[in-house]
């Protein structure tokens, strides 16, 4: 008896408690859950359910580092966290995983000792699957990077000789570079937007390509800048008669069309009697234009600096009605490149004559045009003819020259790297000095900065028959 009745007990019990669960709807079950979301139980008929994530499964991110150095490590984050250290190559994956129409951003937090890792494919929104083309891309500092073009090199044949004299990048990362194109008869005014994988942008101009001929004869662009509103800005010189030049600047909105707010028709000329080459041009904050080149002089060449308002016409707050020039007192003295750090201060890269070769100037004015005595003796002097064709500052004030050194009876490209007080950066390079031999003859005619504070260098290289254009990118 006793042994039945506490079987039926047992029975009653358990009817109570579905009783219960059809009048309650059930707890929920546990679902499945993540560090970034969980489900929740469907419940019993009538129920709430258990408390649960957003719902959904979620995905691992991850991708492949490549060229880091034996005993080096890098560290990652995703989103600014969740750090991760790699010491060797191969795949990699973050400890967090993220759901469906989550974002993810790939960055290095720490770069390894003598290289820099740049990432590709490194953001962007989880849709249905993990992330595994995340690309960490480490290299030597001054070494070339392999990712962009062939082997860090892009070049372009538009005709018998084509050559790239100025490079910058525009706010989405696309490169611009001008230079010139011979038509077949002379030159005229080259340039071209590539995407950042080194390909030509088709939807810039005819197919990535805008010239300019100016009529007259030659035309030539040595140097392009982006102002605020996204111009794009080439200076240089055009032909105007037997041997006379008038500097030129030309302006073009971002599909490549000449800007027309720009005096009448985006061109503005300076000079020919005497002649006036336009060498670099920046802008301010404003939109103010400012130009390095040079003025053929009674007996030599000066350095000379001008300065635009917005609309085309010269500010005469600035040196003499707009104009400044530079006499060094032993020759030819002529600014190829000007740039502006952060503090408004104005940097000018060329060449001055030393009584036996050219070496590299590098001169810094004030604001207002007048030189600054503060900042000390820039230079370089290989021995030989050195050239400094263009100046830029990277995001910690360095400054960097690129031009060329003669190298007994050939010319190599040279890349320099200044400390902001004039001296030579001995970390970069060999001595703060990185020099490429394509050939016979190479020339770095501008440099610039990206957004990885990498080195894009334009100029020209010798392919045993002709001039083709070469663009190459350093890493920092």
């Amino acid at each position: 008896m006793k042994k039945g009745r506490n079987a039926w007990m047992n029975l009653a019990a358990m009817l109570l408690a579905a009783m219960l669960v059809v009048n309650c709807g059930g707890g929920g079950g546990e679902g499945t859950t993540s560090p970034a979301a969980g489900s929740g139980g469907s419940g019993g008929s009538g129920g709430t359910g258990g408390t649960g994530g957003t719902g959904g499964t979620t995905h691992k991110i991850g991708g492949t580092v490549s060229g880091l150095a034996a005993g080096q490590s890098v560290v990652l984050q995703n989103n600014g966290g969740d750090d991760l250290t790699r010491d060797t190559n191969g795949a990699f994956t973050f400890a967090t995983a993220l759901a469906d129409g989550e974002g993810y951003s790939v960055t290095v937090k720490t770069q390894p000792n003598g290289q820099t890792c740049t990432v590709n494919n490194g953001s962007g929104t989880v849709s249905g699957s993990d992330v595994s083309d995340v690309a960490v891309v480490c290299s030597d500092i001054g070494s070339f990077d392999v990712s962009f073009g062939t082997n860090g090199v892009v070049t372009y044949d538009g005709g018998p000789i084509d050559s790239g004299e100025a490079i910058t990048t525009d706010s989405k990362g696309r490169i611009l570079v001008a230079g010139q194109s011979n038509n077949g008869s002379d030159t005229d005014v080259l340039l071209l937007r590539y995407n950042t994988d080194g390909t030509l942008d088709t939807t810039f101009g005819t197919n990535g390509v805008v010239t300019y001929d100016g009529g007259n004869g030659s035309d030539h662009g040595d140097a392009i800048t982006i102002d605020p509103k996204g111009n794009i800005l080439v200076a240089g010189y055009q032909q105007q008669g037997t041997s006379k030049y008038s500097l030129l600047v030309l302006r073009y909105d971002t599909t490549g069309s000449p800007d027309t707010t720009f005096s009448s028709d985006g061109v503005v000329t300076y000079g020919g009697t005497p002649s006036c080459f336009g060498r670099s041009v920046i802008t301010d904050i404003h939109g103010q234009v400012f130009v390095a080149g040079s003025r053929n002089g009674v007996v030599s060449n000066d350095i000379l600096l001008l300065k635009y308002k917005s609309d085309g016409t010269l500010d005469t707050t600035f040196g003499t009605s707009g104009v400044v020039t530079y006499d060094g007192g032993s020759g030819d003295d002529e600014a190829y490149s000007i740039t502006m750090d952060s503090q408004g201060r104005i940097l000018v890269g060329g060449k001055t004559y030393n009584g036996s070769n050219y070496d590299v100037a590098v001169l810094r004015y004030s604001a207002a045009g007048s030189l600054d005595t503060t900042f000390g003796a820039a230079g370089y002097d290989s021995g030989d003819m050195d050239y400094g064709y263009s100046i830029t500052t990277d995001s910690q004030g360095r400054i960097l020259v690129g031009g060329y050194s003669k190298n007994g009876s050939k010319n190599d490209m040279t890349v320099l790297r200044y400390n902001a007080d004039g001296t030579l950066d001995t970390g970069f390079g060999s001595s703060g000095v990185v020099t490429y031999d394509g050939s016979f003859d190479d020339r770095v005619y501008s440099i610039t900065t990206d957004s990885q504070d990498r080195i894009l260098i334009a100029g020209r290289t010798y392919n045993g028959n002709d001039y083709d254009v070469a663009v190459l990118r350093l890493v920092p």
